[in-house]
Parts: structure tokens; sequence; C-alpha cells
């Protein structure tokens, strides 16, 4: 048994302490440091679903609350946690006679209001992300990392290993090739010609250069056709794991600075100022914010395809010819020898059939790829650093005081079995049969 619970604790330095005598009678009132905290909201076994703080539960969240999912073992949650840095941990202040004194942490005081909003907390406070923007960024990590994917877009996998090895297949169509390169007659012709011109340069250097050159790059991605579709076969009913990283957004940056501000540290005492030279705890600041987010996507899909696609079943075959002519000088000579090629023409014909297979089984493809596990995470971070200079105290100069502080959110969401965002109420018969069969349901359209 077990269930969501949102938890907080104190990340409060220990040794950080104040003692101050700045009336005629020990001073009682509020102390002015910071309290940074943790907040962690997650699942828990041994408890009941509930929330401890209910205003802070996120709407983020699908909360699958069961313990036990099969290969999913993990769980969503939100943690924030701030922590502080201090220059002055331990300053000793007094008055001109002696009489008021303070030791403890000395810090900026922000209630101003002279920074940009948004950045005037001591302690600085993220908001959750918003469920919207977290499945938006699930969903394109999915997109990209999908096994099914590369079956999709054959061509464009091909076209991206061939780049920089002498053709772009994007700009040449598939007709073009089998038109001329790839049409064995006129390929012979062609040959014939290079055969009969000799070594003459330009004709060298202009036509059969590049023709060769075409005709490695094609014998490559045949190559490589043939490796895309091994694993792709290979992988049908494994689990096949994959990770996406967004780039990482430095999305907010502010830098700042004025001529005064004060050093506070105990409230509602006007003899706080008395123990600065000059009667006042005030300084010229600097003051330098910034936040960053990383974006990153884990998850374990789940497909099948038929046994046999036909269409594919001599391309193995086809990779074996183009790794031996890889292996030769080729010269007019040789290519004429080895002419007619029409295999290459029967390799454009299994692949085009075979991604016509793949496009006749897109409604298979979309319900039989599932997500055994997928999470998006995020990691917000959002820090400020103030400096003072300038200030002095009758117990001797301070020098630059420095106080920093940083907040951390962390958020993961889960993906159901067929995307972020996806509502089970939304699925089919054969969606639920395919999650059945798979062993990730507990009883009839309930998932496990």
């Amino acid at each position: 048994m077990g269930g969501y619970v949102t938890q907080q604790r104190s990340v409060r330095d220990k040794n950080l302490v104040c003692s101050y005598l700045l009336n005629v009678t020990p001073y009682t009132g509020t102390l002015r440091l910071p309290n940074p905290q943790q907040t962690t909201y997650s699942y828990r076994s041994g408890v009941t679903d509930g929330n401890v703080l209910a205003s802070l539960r996120p709407t983020t969240l699908l909360e699958m609350a069961n313990s036990n999912r099969g290969f999913d073992t993990g769980h969503e949650f939100w943690s924030s946690k701030t922590v502080v840095g201090y220059s002055h941990r331990a300053a000793y202040l007094r008055n001109s006679s002696g009489s008021r004194y303070y030791r403890g942490p000395l810090f900026p005081d922000f209630s101003g209001g002279f920074l940009p909003v948004g950045w005037r907390d001591l302690l600085p406070v993220i908001p959750n992300t918003d469920a919207n923007t977290m499945h938006l960024a699930g969903n394109t990590a999915i997109a990209a990392t999908r096994p099914t994917r590369s079956v999709s877009s054959l061509i464009e996998a091909f076209a991206d290993m061939r780049r920089g090895k002498g053709i772009s297949f994007p700009t040449r169509t598939w007709n073009l090739y089998t038109r001329t390169l790839l049409n064995p007659f006129n390929l012979k012709d062609r040959t014939r010609a290079f055969r009969e011109l000799g070594s003459d340069y330009l004709n060298v250097q202009f036509g059969w250069v590049p023709m060769v050159n075409d005709l490695v790059a094609l014998l490559h991605a045949v190559v490589d056709s043939a490796r895309i579709i091994e694993q792709y076969q290979r992988d049908s009913g494994r689990i096949v794991r994959r990770t996406f990283r967004f780039p990482q957004v430095t999305n907010i940056s502010v830098s700042q600075e004025g001529p005064t501000i004060y050093v506070y540290n105990v409230a509602n005492s006007s003899n706080w100022n008395s123990l600065f030279t000059g009667g006042l705890a005030t300084g010229k600041y600097s003051f330098s914010g910034t936040q960053s987010e990383k974006t990153w996507f884990k998850g374990a899909y789940t497909y099948y395809i038929p046994e046999d696609i036909n269409a594919f079943g001599k391309i193995a075959k086809y990779a074996s010819y183009a790794e031996k002519l890889l292996g030769i000088r080729i010269t007019p000579e040789r290519l004429w020898e080895l002419a007619p090629w029409s295999w290459l023409i029967d390799w454009f014909a299994n692949v085009q059939g075979g991604l016509t297979v793949a496009s006749e089984l897109g409604s298979f493809s979309q319900d039989g790829l599932v997500l055994r596990y997928g999470y998006v995470m995020r990691e917000t971070t959002r820090q400020i650093a103030c400096t003072i200079e300038g200030v002095s105290s009758y117990s001797g100069a301070l020098g630059p005081i420095r106080f920093s502080a940083g907040t951390t959110l962390k958020e993961r969401v889960a993906s159901t079995p067929y995307g972020f965002g996806s509502l089970p109420s939304s699925w089919n018969d054969e969606r639920w049969a395919i999650l059945a069969a798979l062993g990730m349901t507990r009883a009839p359209k309930s998932l496990r």
C-alpha cells in the first residue's frame, strides 16, 4: 500500500546563530534569518494516498499510484530545495560605546523594491512547470526516439548517412537514379563511352570521377540499409530503451547595480544603524540572477512487426554485393565487366516496396508500439548573488559582504503507455488488448 504525500524539512545551517543586545535589555524580536527549506511531493510506500500540504499538490502529475507496474518501478515527483551562502557568517558589530552589539550573519535587505519583479525574494522561488509544457516536451522526445521511426523514414536515414560521401538523396529523386545512373543499359553505355575516351583529363575529371563518387556512395547506402533493417527486425518484441536530452536553456538573466542597499538582520530595531559608522547600515550593491533549465526523457519501448516482410528479404544479399564492389578499384574496364547491375534496381524496388508495406502497417505500428515506461524530467535552477561594498562598523572595516542563494526544482512526470497526456478513457479496445497481452493491466481497462 502506498500513496503520494508532501513533505517539508528545514535545511537551515545549524551553526548559523545570532546573539545580540540592541536595547538596555536583550532584544527579543523576530530574527530576519532566511529559512531555506526542502519540499518534496512524491510516492511513499506504507502510507495511504494523501497530501500533508494539499495546497502544494502539483497539477502536472498523473499520479499512477500503484507501486508495481511491471518494468516501471519509478514514480512521479517534484522537489524544491534552497541553499544559501554567506561571506560574513559570524560578524561581530558594536556601537561606539560598546553598550550594544550583534554577532551573526550579514546579508542584504531586498524589501526596498529596487530589484526587477520576480527577483525580490531573498530565497528564490520557482513555480512548477505547467502540465501542457511537460507533456509537450515528453511527446516531442517520443517522436524523436520511437524505434519504429526509422522504418517510416528509411530514405531520410540513408540520406543522413550519405551526406559528405558524394551523394545527397534529398536533392536527387529515386526516379533520377533508376532512369540514369542505375539503369543497367544506361550504365553500360556510359561505361563504354569512358573506355573509349581513355585518359582524356577533362572527361575523367568532370564525367567519370563524379559518376564513381555517386556510385560508391550508393553502395555504402546499400550496405547501411541492411544494417538498419536488421536492427529494426531484431528489436521487434524486445525492450528498447531510449534517452533524449533537450538543449540546456538559460532563459532568464538579470544584472543590476546601485548606490544603496541596506544590510539587515534584526527586524524592528531602531538601534541597528547605531552599530555602523555614519549611522546607516548601507553600502553600494551589485546584484546578479540567473535561471537555467535542463530537460530530458527516458523511456523503454516495445513494438511488434510481422515475422516476414518479403519486400526486405533480399536486402542482405544486395548488401554483400555492394561490400564486394567497395573492395575493388572501380575503373571503366572493371565496371564494364561487372555489368549488368540489374540488382541495384531490385534493391530500390525492395526498399520502396518495404516502405509501402511499412506505411500500410501504420495503424498497427501506432497501436503496437507502447511505452513500458516513460518519464520526462526537468531540473530548473535559479541563483542570485549580491555584493555590498563600503560598509563599516565601529568594530572595523567589514570588506565586501557577499550573499548568495539558489533554488533547484526537480520535476518528473510519467507517460502513459501511449504518450504523455493520453487519457486511458480515450483508448480503444485494441489498445487495451495489447496492454493486457503485455501484462500491463491488472483488470479490464485498468493500468497496472
